[in-house]
């Protein structure tokens, strides 16, 4: 497919900033673990990396809120309307402090048994619960934050979301230097490095967003809150499948496992999020473009949209795969040594590299059926990964191997098997001359 110079401009100006602010956030996601890392050794990591999963919940219900008034705002703005916008807006940030305080009183509860049920030692258990309580005032700077970001980009300000970001990270990993480092708080003092980061980035976001000159104002009447969570479901779905397929990872091995292999799949899903968060960079600058030409029924866009984002999906993971296949010693070595030289450790951060090249499939598809207004089919896809391929996957390959290598992969075979539902699907939705598909816009262009 030959770019469209002048629209390949475009998609990359909306695309570009939302990848660089999810690598920010990745970035100083991995800052945690690698100053942890220098500060207390492998307990630490293990500790950080158990309370992964729990942060991923909060991932999914601030992303949830956030891409429910991404797509509710873009597509106003496309079919030239404006009754959604403060009130979708509005809603969101009610919607993201109430949640927060949700899963903070969840979290409080409980915490320590979702960590002993993880097989960890007493020293793990007790590093990673007290991470999490210097984590939980962050909770809702965290999920207010992430939705703001998100209307940031639906009105087209894509580099608000980066500011913001490029804020947050630079904060994070001073004081992460600082109350690590410096003065020698281990894990609590990443956990309030990150907590502070956050109010700082809720902060900003407010003033410009919600300020005098802000593109919003406070609406108090009506809400649009259940077309939020309608649209913001198969987010929900595949954030919280994400959580539950590295707490079944964790469960699998519970019996077979030290403090070793703890350390090594907090740092491998590390590792993945760092690249996995590139794909959703991707799909958060690809949304609001797909609902603005929605909005205008300008299906040749949202077609060349939807090709350019899975074609630099496609590149993202390639250079995973590639860096992770060629250096993987080396790339566990930035946080443990002494994991980089243990040779079964470094085999199987190759076998997990290869679930890379099929994200792009899943991804991209699952993004374009919620972009199409299908919520079903994009839920369908966003939780096969974790919901339905990934434990008979993980119960068939630990026939043949021990449990620590079988999840590794496990994992890469339901991948495959959600990238192939992805392509059987979005092939069925052409067949059936779906409102979007690529026959529809031929015909508009002739």
């Amino acid at each position: 497919m030959k770019p469209d110079k002048p629209y390949f401009s475009k998609f990359i100006s909306a695309v570009f900033p939302a990848v660089l602010a999810v690598f920010m956030a990745a970035l100083y996601n991995i800052a945690d673990t690698f100053f942890v890392a220098k500060g207390t050794g492998i307990p630490g990591v293990a500790s950080v990396g158990m309370v992964l999963p729990l942060m991923m919940i909060v991932i999914a219900v601030s992303q949830t809120i956030g891409t429910g008034c991404s797509i509710l705002i873009s597509f106003d703005r496309g079919s030239e309307k404006s009754s959604f916008q403060h009130i979708a807006a509005t809603s969101g940030i009610k919607l993201a402090v109430l949640f927060g305080v949700i899963v903070i009183t969840a979290l409080s509860l409980s915490r320590k048994t979702i960590f002993n049920s993880m097989g960890a030692g007493q020293i793990e258990s007790e590093l990673a619960e007290k991470y999490m309580l210097f984590l939980l005032p962050g909770i809702i700077p965290f999920a207010v934050t992430m939705v703001m970001e998100n209307l940031s980009r639906s009105t087209g300000q894509y580099n608000l979301a980066l500011k913001s970001m490029i804020i947050g990270g630079s904060f994070n990993i001073m004081l992460d230097y600082l109350l690590i480092i410096v003065l020698p708080f281990g894990v609590t003092g990443a956990a309030i490095a990150t907590s502070l980061s956050q109010t700082c980035c809720m902060i900003f976001n407010m003033a410009v967003l919600f300020g005098r000159n802000g593109y919003f104002s406070w609406y108090s009447g009506k809400t649009v809150i259940k077309k939020i969570l309608l649209f913001g479901i198969p987010v929900l779905i595949h954030q919280l499948s994400q959580a539950l397929g590295l707490l079944m990872l964790y469960f699998f091995t519970r019996n077979n496992t030290n403090d070793i292999h703890l350390a090594a799949i907090g740092l491998f899903y590390k590792i993945s999020f760092l690249f996995m968060l590139l794909h959703i960079g991707i799909l958060q600058g690809m949304q609001p473009l797909l609902g603005y030409y929605k909005g205008q029924n300008n299906f040749v866009y949202f077609r060349k949209t939807l090709a350019y984002s899975f074609f630099s999906s496609l590149f993202i993971s390639f250079a995973g795969f590639m860096i992770l296949q060629l250096f993987p010693d080396k790339t566990i070595g930035i946080f443990l040594p002494s994991l980089g030289a243990i040779p079964s450790i470094v085999r199987n951060l190759r076998i997990m590299a290869f679930s890379m090249l099929f994200w792009p499939a899943g991804i991209i598809i699952g993004g374009y059926f919620l972009s199409d207004r299908n919520p079903f089919l994009s839920s369908l896809i966003n939780a096969s990964r974790n919901l339905i391929f990934l434990y008979p996957s993980l119960l068939t390959v630990n026939y043949f191997m021990n449990p620590f290598e079988s999840i590794w992969t496990g994992s890469v075979v339901a991948d495959a098997l959600t990238a192939l539902l992805g392509i059987i699907l979005f092939c069925l939705s052409v067949s059936k001359g779906s409102l979007t598909s690529v026959f529809i816009w031929k015909r508009s262009v002739q």
